[in-house]
């Protein structure tokens, strides 16, 4: 009997593990996101079918349509990708987008090496994850391309579009590629560089606008967004004005990047870890330097909990995190730093993520298969 109830147990985790995720899913979309108009998606669905038809999918530089939140502002390629939703019905390609977000996420989670049912269901739970199902962003979509990247970090062809896709379809995640060339050996840096310059190049190639102009057009809109955004550039520029208010972003995420290469190349500790901390940094520093920041971005941010400390606890703090951040009537928006409570609490976590302590299971890259560090409990078991 005792032996049966042993052999259940795994059956009962990996129930767990499937049934625990659907649960949340199911929370969100009927609690939250069935009766919402996802205006991000939206955007991507039209002007995928713009690009289909050879139509020209930007706003001019100059119209107040592009900062009014309903304009396509991607690279031109990204909006190909949504090509094939446009062959069904709009209410079934938004059921199958919400279904894919999701699982991208449950696989992000998995890839870098958290199964855990609680600790997967309290990220689909937090504040920015509903609001990235709302809007219908492509935010799960990046939090899978960086997992990919993570966890695939030694493979060169897997991780170069990983990559590409990560920071070709959001620009200012492209601080990340100082992890690549301080950790990845040459050939994966020259692949993920390469890939990312062809995404960038034939799309300026093919779209139907410069250049000259789509730099314009996010410089505008950054100027517009940035003031209504969580961004630290808002912060900045709320306390101090416009003279700082794009540096002082630009030197904090210089900062943090110098400080995740300082900690790369010290003699003392394990390269992993030091590898770990400066992917992390750069995540971090992506979204303090970024003009435009709104609250669904910071669940890209809960890859650096997942890598750094991919406990419950963390998750619970990050999910809170982002809760209060999200209350404009509660004390983030009287202190005027919403952004700044979710990243000061993250980088937190990495920090204490430096400390000893159990980490995210590391992987045998060449079989492809986690390695989890045995317990005390389990070397008892064993002996």
């Amino acid at each position: 009997m005792r032996e049966t109830a042993r052999a259940r147990q795994p059956r009962h985790r990996a129930a767990a593990q499937f049934v625990a995720p659907v649960l949340a899913l199911l929370i969100v979309w009927f609690g939250f996101v069935e009766d919402i108009v996802r205006s991000d998606f939206l955007v991507f669905l039209r002007a995928s079918s713009q690009v289909l038809n050879g139509v020209n999918p930007y706003t001019p530089s100059s119209d107040a349509f592009l900062w009014g939140g309903s304009a396509y502002v991607y690279p031109y390629l990204t909006a190909f990708l949504f090509a094939p939703l446009t062959a069904v019905p709009v209410a079934t390609a938004d059921v199958l987008f919400f279904l894919l977000c999701g699982v991208a996420i449950v696989s992000g989670c998995r890839l870098l090496g958290t199964r855990d049912p609680v600790v997967i269901s309290t990220l689909l739970l937090s504040s920015t994850c509903i609001r990235s199902f709302q809007v219908g962003a492509i935010n799960a979509l990046l939090f899978l391309a960086g997992a990919v990247v993570w966890r695939f970090r030694d493979r060169a062809a897997v991780a170069a579009p990983g990559f590409t896709f990560f920071a070709g379809s959001k620009l200012f995640l492209m601080p990340l590629a100082v992890w690549l060339v301080f950790t990845r050996p040459r050939r994966a840096v020259i692949a993920s560089l390469a890939g990312l310059a062809a995404w960038l190049g034939i799309g300026f190639v093919l779209q139907p606008i410069s250049v000259a102009e789509f730099v314009r057009s996010m410089s505008v809109l950054a100027q517009h967004e940035g003031l209504q955004g969580l961004s630290l550039y808002r912060l900045v520029h709320l306390w101090v004005g416009d003279p700082l208010a794009g540096l002082v972003p630009m030197l904090v995420a210089g900062a943090l990047l110098a400080a995740g290469i300082v900690h790369r190349f010290r003699r003392s500790g394990p390269p992993a870890r030091g590898d770990a901390a400066l992917f992390c940094c750069g995540i971090l520093a992506s979204l303090i330097a970024t003009p435009v920041y709104w609250s669904h971005y910071t669940l890209l941010a809960a890859l650096v909990v997942l890598i750094a400390r991919p406990t419950r606890w963390a998750m619970a703090a990050f999910s809170l995190a982002t809760w209060v951040a999200a209350r404009p009537d509660h004390l983030a928006s009287l202190l005027q730093f919403p952004t700044s409570l979710v990243l000061v609490t993250l980088s937190a976590l990495l920090l204490a993520s430096l400390a000893p302590g159990r980490s995210a299971p590391d992987f045998d890259v060449d079989q492809g298969l986690a390695v989890p560090t045995p317990s005390t409990e389990d070397l008892c078991v064993a002996r």
